[in-house]
């Protein structure tokens, strides 16, 4: 099925705008923050006294009369998975809509995989796998990322993280750095499958925040909607125990994600869709790459 045209322009517009940046990135340590892991054989040679024992190749040292062993070289590929919320809370913003700022910057990672010719794939999910790109190679590959990030239509507005996680860990074989973009407003206790996860691959949690949400401004009587479960109630921005209440039960959300995440043994960083997402990720890059 084709992408309509207004998607296929975006992801043009998307391409060029984002085209520098890639270089950009490269030039602030793309490569030393996120390595292909793991090694592959590359030859073999004669054993030299010092060699590690461990390398030699029984089988060819009987044929050849003497002793030779394995080289194996680090793995220069790196595969990386975006894995997206598309739940109901993701069309919020005012500066920006969560759910698109989230796709700029997966776009980003995934045309600078494709520059260093890594394989990416992707993941979108609500309270479900809602669609899978297994990873791959290519600037064709990439685009068709791209492309359904931007078009793919959700089955349901709720989330849950837990059915991504148990997908990954059983289709992912190889170690994969996984960018895991979600606000972690709605979710079931995760640590435990997030920390398996993370064990045998690199996770990473975007956590994409809009300012609204910690700092309410004083805007009357005002009808509200929860964006997942549609559910609506009229609040008095104005009154100073609504804005203290809602301040701490925003604070308190982002410590127990905050904790969630640490005891999972994941790396995470904030994406606020006021500031500069490039910016953002830069910051996380080099000290990831300086620890």
């Amino acid at each position: 099925m084709s992408a309509p045209s207004s998607v296929l322009k975006k992801v043009k517009l998307i391409e060029l705008k984002l085209r520098q940046r890639v270089r950009d990135l490269f030039a602030g340590g793309y490569r030393s923050a996120f390595k292909g892991q793991g090694m592959i054989f590359s030859d073999y040679r004669q054993y030299v006294p010092g060699d590690d024992i461990r390398a030699i190749s029984w089988p060819l040292t009987a044929r050849m009369g003497e002793p030779y062993i394995k080289i194996f070289e680090e793995e220069r590929g790196a595969t990386f998975m975006l894995v997206m919320d598309v739940s109901g809370s993701f069309d919020f913003g005012t500066r920006g809509f969560k759910g698109e700022v989230a796709c700029e910057l997966a776009s980003l990672i995934a045309m600078s995989a494709q520059r260093n010719q890594d394989a990416v794939g992707l993941l979108l999910f609500s309270d479900r796998v809602e669609h899978y790109v297994p990873p791959a190679r290519g600037s064709n590959h990439v685009l068709r990322i791209v492309r359904d990030l931007y078009s793919f239509k959700r089955t349901s507005l709720n989330t849950d993280i837990l059915p991504a996680l148990d997908f990954m860990n059983g289709v992912l074989k190889k170690h994969c750095h996984i960018f895991l973009f979600s606000d972690f407003f709605s979710f079931s206790p995760f640590v435990r499958q997030l920390k398996i996860t993370n064990q045998r691959h690199d996770v990473v949690a975007g956590i994409v925040q809009d300012p609204f949400e910690s700092h309410f401004p004083a805007l009357g009587l005002l009808e509200v909607e929860d964006a997942e479960t549609g559910q609506r109630r009229v609040v008095d921005t104005s009154s100073g125990v609504f804005t203290e209440e809602y301040k701490n039960r925003m604070e308190d959300k982002k410590k127990e994600v905050i904790s969630h995440l640490r005891k999972s043994g994941v790396d995470h960083f904030f994406i606020d869709t006021d500031q500069d997402i490039f910016k953002q990720l830069m910051v996380f890059i080099k000290k990831r790459r300086d620890k």
